[in-house]
């Protein structure tokens, strides 16, 4: 592990949650990982992260918002035949919820190891137990509630085992809360009121006796799914899930307004990032047919026209077969179950709300095609570059059109928040009113497929935290990849650069150069400079160095890595036409961060645009201008539109004063600020002075892998720390 990406700390009195299991066979990328296909994650949202939140919860909350302190639930998987060594290392003095899997194989021997290693403060509950026969263990659980009367009973032995001086839990929520204890009938607005109420402190403290779904419950659905058909292209279900968002969004609004937390700056977010779930039916999953694959697979395949309208009502021709009827039921319940529970997952970092969007298939299809990996090199081409802005622009205006009602396409316009979008979809192109929505907002994404990456990135920051330091360049190794001549008449300007800065620069014309090169410097930030491409064999993207091609099993061998990874080169993230980008790879060895590209990009601009990072990170990460590494990526990104924009006006108006590089500066600025970005975009699109149209649109190629708004700046971090630690 690099010197500086630390293990993230845990407080004291944390609950950890573990899943005890099996080692379970690989799943194909568009089903969700066998470990989770049971009500695990769904259990575990229903209880709290620390046990201070059953003293008062809005107090908790304060204090990790005031604290910046961005603690997620604690959930672990432990294979079965590793359970011993695990328990054996554990400390004893922390509270573990152990969820055994009766289906195992070794489930006497699990009981056993359990038993044996037993301690007061470790409970445990069965799942798959259908009345199977076993050894039961002390502290056995039964739901959630059951859970947490069994905690609070037993609260003075469990502070004394702690080690810790007893702190009074009291369970209690006011009534004043009006509303936030309807739970809602509408699946997608149910991650959201569990997120509401964790933060109230609105816990279950007793066992249920009867845990089904009363009559009324079930009219109630029932009554929603026949109004949602009657009115399939209306946005009703929607606005439910946003009635959630503002109930979350009150409570930090409340503390920066009431002074219990400060900003570093007045226009910094205050709202926790808002996380997004964009499914969508990838037509390239057609790929891992097989002459193997069973009759329901191919059936499913044959109705990969999936999708929901705009009320989340399912368009899609049925299998024929009963088999593949249930088979495809199940499928996709499995998979928009995953979805949710991970993105509640990603949400527990800082209370974020989520907006799961109704999926989307082929009816998109025919706007992604013009980008498929087969012609994207015809799109981007020189003397077709001016259609690129309007291209995407149509893509998004469909996109919108198809999945935001006007209420929520309003919040977007109006909230400053960064956004975590869980998607195949290029989210950044999502029109907000006639701009993309990565101008105005700070987007990060967590790719769908292959599924198990989400459930994997999510672990990586719950175990890790890493701060990007104050002498960041000097741990910056910027790779060049080829030494054709378009790519080696920039090397002198980054190697001058680069030697005023302390940047390490390699040049790596075979696979094992760069394997070697990594291995020596260690790099906090990896910038690749070299060709990218699409391998038609694979389905995928890769990289060259030389005539050499690294594919993405190989940058998993050789551990091609860095905590922050910047991919300066064509078609590393294609949005259609690929199933498992290179862009993903980096994340299974260590990185949390990956800047990619959706399409094919010039070696000019792509060498100008991370020259510029380079630049930018002297002042950005000894000065706290952004707050984390999402900020400066989309803070780039926006000034190199601006940048492109001023630079073509000034070659043939030099002299005018809309051309002057004070103008272009304040732009700059003013990008810095959510509430001036609109103005400048529609300012540049209006032809009056620099101007977008006809621009190459480059700013809009990339795309922010992984949760980049996790990843704060030092300088910033620590100016907050000031600004935060005397508030009483």
């Amino acid at each position: 592990m690099n010197e500086r990406v630390l293990y993230r700390y845990h407080q004291l009195t944390s609950i950890n949650y573990v899943l005890v299991i099996d080692k379970q066979p690989t799943t194909l990328s568009f089903i969700p990982p066998s470990e989770f296909h049971n009500n695990v994650l769904r259990f575990i949202s229903f209880l709290p992260k620390d046990i201070l939140q059953m003293k008062d919860s809005l107090s908790y909350f304060e204090t990790t918002l005031r604290s910046g302190f961005s603690d997620p639930y604690h959930f672990h998987v432990k294979y079965s035949e590793n359970l011993e060594e695990y328990l054996t290392v554990m400390p004893k003095n922390r509270i573990y919820l152990f969820f055994v899997d009766m289906n195992s194989t070794r489930i006497d021997k699990i009981n056993q190891i359990l038993f044996s290693l037993h301690s007061d403060l470790r409970y445990y509950c069965f799942i798959n137990d259908q009345d199977k026969k076993c050894v039961r263990l002390p502290n056995e659980v039964h739901n959630p509630g059951h859970f947490m009367q069994l905690v609070y009973e037993k609260q003075r032995a469990v502070f004394q085992l702690m080690g810790i001086p007893p702190i009074l839990l009291t369970p209690e929520v006011s009534m004043g809360w009006d509303g936030y204890y309807d739970f809602p009938s509408f699946i997608p607005a149910q991650s959201n009121y569990r997120v509401a109420n964790s933060i109230i402190g609105n816990f279950d403290y007793g066992e249920r006796i009867n845990n089904t779904i009363t009559e009324e419950q079930l009219l109630t659905q029932s009554r929603g799914y026949e109004e949602a058909n009657i009115n399939s292209k209306s946005f009703i279900r929607q606005q439910l899930i946003i009635d959630q968002i503002d109930k979350i969004d009150y409570f930090s609004e409340t503390c920066f307004e009431e002074g219990l937390v400060n900003q570093v700056y007045e226009i910094d977010p205050v709202l926790a990032p808002l996380i997004i779930i964009a499914p969508f039916q990838n037509p390239d999953v057609q790929s891992f047919l097989d002459g193997n694959s069973g009759e329901e697979y191919r059936e499913y395949f044959s109705t990969l026209n999936f999708e929901q309208t705009q009320n989340y009502i399912h368009l899609t021709k049925p299998p024929k077969s009963a088999k593949a009827l249930l088979f495809t039921s199940q499928l996709i319940t499995l998979k928009t179950q995953f979805l949710d529970d991970v993105a509640f997952l990603h949400s527990s970092f800082t209370f974020s709300p989520i907006v799961r969007l109704p999926a989307q298939g082929k009816t998109l299809y025919r706007s992604l095609s013009f980008f498929r990996t087969e012609v994207a090199g015809r799109l981007t081409a020189p003397n077709n570059r001016t259609k690129v802005l309007r291209t995407i622009q149509s893509f998004g205006q469909e996109f919108r059109r198809r999945a935001i009602s006007p209420e929520l396409l309003q919040r977007l316009a109006d909230d400053n928040r960064q956004i975590v979008a869980i998607s195949d979809l290029p989210v950044e192109w999502l029109d907000i009113n006639g701009v993309p929505l990565s101008f105005t907002h700070d987007v990060c994404r967590l790719p769908e497929t292959a599924l198990h990456g989400l459930m994997a990135n999510f672990v990586s920051h719950e175990q890790r935290q890493y701060l990007v330091p104050r002498d960041i360049l000097k741990k910056t190794l910027v790779v060049f990849g080829n030494n054709e001549p378009e790519f080696s008449r920039w090397h002198p300007a980054v190697k001058l650069l680069a030697e005023e800065n302390d940047v390490i620069i390699k040049e790596c014309f075979s696979i094992e150069a760069l394997k070697t090169a990594v291995e020596e410097v260690k790099p906090h930030l990896l910038i690749i400079d070299s060709h990218g491409a699409y391998d038609k064999e694979s389905k995928s993207s890769v990289l060259f160095f030389g005539s050499e091609k690294l594919n993405g099993n190989q940058v998993i061998e050789f551990q091609i890595s860095a905590p922050l990874v910047f991919l300066s080169a064509c078609s590393t993230a294609p949005t259609y036409g690929t199933i498992d980008t290179i862009g993903n790879a980096f994340f299974e060895v260590g990185a949390l961060s990956v800047t990619t590209t959706y399409l094919p990009i010039s070696v000019d601009s792509g060498t100008i645009l991370y020259i510029r990072m380079l630049n930018n990170l002297k002042t950005a990460s000894n000065s706290a201008i952004h707050q984390n590494w999402l900020a400066f990526i989309a803070h780039l990104l926006r000034t190199s539109a601006v940048e492109e924009a001023y630079k073509r006006y000034a070659s043939k108006h030099s002299r005018d004063l809309k051309a002057t590089t004070e103008a272009q500066a304040n732009d700059y600025t003013y990008l810095l600020s959510f509430y001036e970005r609109r103005n400048i975009y529609e300012k540049l699109l209006k032809g009056e002075g620099p101007s977008l149209i006809g621009s190459s649109a480059e700013f809009l190629f990339y795309s922010v892998l992984g949760r980049a708004d996790l990843i704060k700046f030092q300088s910033w971090a620590e100016e907050f720390k000031k600004k935060n630690h005397t508030i009483m």
